[in-house]
């Protein structure tokens, strides 16, 4: 689990008063400035009344200024699906994260990290090669994110008609030829999905007719990394509608990296080495046994901190301010990366038998 030295400052940072914390998804089909532009305005006036409600003005202005000079000067161009936000009076960041998350705002006194953590340890990921009789693209691909990736070579078809020699180039038989073209413009897809695999090892999907197929697998160097193929023409598919052919594929990554921590969970409770639900987890984070944290993508639990006894208490509204924590379960992910842990998330439901959340602690 690596983290940027960027990444490392939100997620460490010093609590204080105030801290934003804004998170935003758009949809790609949509235009993406436009919308994006939208939700950042109405974002930004919505943080400015829950501020002025909650903090004197010495204390809210300057996060706010800070806040409104992000979105003003804000760099459309390198937006991605999800952008968040971070300002507190000692720290301004912007992220733009490759996963679509829930929209939200949040003002406390630490940043709401677990949208970051997720973008960064979501490991479900693949890649996808569309072969097409003219053209070859790629996409890197996550659940509920596609993106086109620019492969190191020439995607069409024609350009390596000019590059073949001049008796080849000028073969009488136009099927012949047409096989020997196409036979290279495999190839040369099949080497730049070897460079793409060696900084990435992820596993790749193909999708094209059979006859594509097969003369793809028939020259390819790394069938080994072939995990699934889609059979069909898909010539002039939009994204969305690429999203929607590969869901069965990707709900089948999800089982079976969902299992595979289930098998952990039920391996540690069997070894005596297991704490779940959030007031045991938060004792044991606390105390620096998080080897693995295993939380339902979207389980938050507000709190008191019993300060003596060191535990929290599902929240009290007749407790202190100072003892409320708005989300234990934020406060949990960032404690077991500081001592060194690893946090794994789940799909809702996932761990019902476990109240939602649970901690494998070290052997």
């Amino acid at each position: 689990m690596k983290f940027s030295a960027e990444e490392l400052q939100v997620i460490n940072a010093v609590k204080y008063f105030p801290m934003v914390s804004v998170i935003v998804s758009i949809k790609p089909e949509i235009g993406l400035k436009a919308e994006l532009a939208h939700k950042l305005k109405i974002a930004v006036d919505k943080i400015k009344r829950e501020l002025q409600n909650k903090y004197p003005e010495a204390q809210w202005m300057p996060v706010f200024n800070k806040l409104a000079n992000i979105v003003d000067d804000f760099n459309y161009e390198t937006a991605t699906v999800t952008t968040a936000i971070f300002v507190s009076p000692l720290l301004s960041k912007v992220f733009h994260l490759q996963v679509p998350v829930e929209d939200k705002i949040v003002i406390n006194e630490s940043f709401e990290v677990r949208d970051l953590v997720y973008a960064n340890t979501n490991s479900i990921k693949y890649l996808v090669l569309l072969l097409t009789g003219k053209i070859v693209k790629a996409y890197e691909g996550r659940p509920g994110y596609l993106q086109p990736i620019k492969l190191d070579m020439a995607e069409r078809i024609e350009a390596y008609d000019l590059d073949m020699p001049g008796e080849v180039a000028n073969f009488s038989d136009p099927d012949k030829h047409k096989e020997i073209l196409q036979d290279k413009f495999l190839k040369e897809a099949d080497k730049a999905v070897s460079k793409l695999l060696k900084t990435r090892n992820e596993p790749l999907v193909l999708i094209g007719v059979d006859r594509l197929i097969g003369h793809f697998k028939s020259v390819s160097q790394n069938t080994a990394s072939i995990a699934g193929i889609i059979h069909g023409n898909y010539d002039n598919t939009t994204i969305a509608e690429m999203q929607q052919i590969l869901k069965p594929y990707e709900d089948e990554l999800k089982m079976q990296y969902t299992n595979k921590w289930l098998r952990e969970i039920e391996k540690a409770l069997n070894a005596n080495k297991l704490d779940f639900g959030i007031e045991q987890v938060w004792k044991s984070a606390s105390e620096n046994q998080g080897r693995v944290l295993i939380v339902e993508r979207n389980f938050m639990y507000p709190a008191y901190y019993e300060s003596k006894e060191k535990i929290i208490h599902a929240d009290d509204t007749t407790k202190a301010a100072a003892q409320h924590i708005s989300d234990a379960v934020d406060d949990v992910i960032v404690t077991v990366l500081q001592n060194g842990g690893e946090v794994v998330f789940v799909d809702e439901g996932t761990l019902n038998d476990y109240q939602h959340i649970a901690l494998l602690k070290y052997y």
